[in-house]
């Protein structure tokens, strides 16, 4: 499904649940107003979610000690990538010589397209 199938497809949901439906909606400009709103509407929730997911530091103490890879904080505002070491329990994350006090779940890594 293409950005402007699923834009159509919302859009006809709301309408739907309202007892219309984006058929009865001929005139260019008002399509084109009602997709605008829409992208605005779904954009907005996206980075709303983002946002969201990003603020959700977790006290260290609750923290997967198993090796997972993770973003450690200090509060002092150092954030880098890190993981507990099962070898010498200690947190291991290069570069900061400070004890991590919040954690939350790393991204993804990006993955590379090979031609």
């Amino acid at each position: 499904m293409t950005p402007e199938q699923r834009i159509d497809a919302a859009l006809d949901s709301v309408l739907k649940a309202s007892g219309s439906a984006l058929r009865h909606y001929t005139m260019p400009k008002t399509l084109a107003d009602m997709r605008e709103a829409m992208r605005k509407v779904m954009f907005d929730e996206y980075i709303r979610g983002l946002n969201e997911s990003m603020s959700d530091w977790q006290p260290i103490e609750t923290a997967p000690k198993d090796g997972t890879r993770l973003l450690l904080a200090t509060p002092t505002g150092k954030v880098a990538d890190g993981m507990w070491s099962t070898l010498y329990d200690v947190w291991s994350w290069p570069y900061v010589m400070a004890e991590p006090t919040h954690w939350m779940p790393a991204p993804p890594i990006p993955t590379i397209a090979h031609n």
